[in-house]
């Protein structure tokens, strides 16, 4: 498995971790929906977790394309989807 993989593999995890510190056991949706700061912290946490599984996606689907321009990327998603 690639470095870049493993290192966004980490961040989900640590972000997964993280969440369940948050929640202390406690999976209470009232409890989550009236504390304004475990909101937030947990849907920061679900945004790192978004982040990385898009980059592992773009990694394994296009991995040259992470390496040019924007310009070459998208050329390369639309011959992908033109065959």
């Amino acid at each position: 498995m690639q470095l870049e993989i493993q290192k966004y593999l980490f961040d989900m995890q640590t972000s997964i971790n993280s969440i369940n510190e948050y929640l202390e056991g406690k999976r209470d949706f009232d409890h989550y929906q009236n504390n304004k700061l475990l909101r937030r912290g947990i849907e920061r946490e679900l945004e790192i977790i978004g982040e990385a599984a898009s980059r592992i996606l773009k990694y394994l689907l296009l991995p040259e394309a992470l390496e040019g321009s924007i310009t070459q990327g998208r050329a390369k998603v639309k011959y992908i989807f033109a065959e």
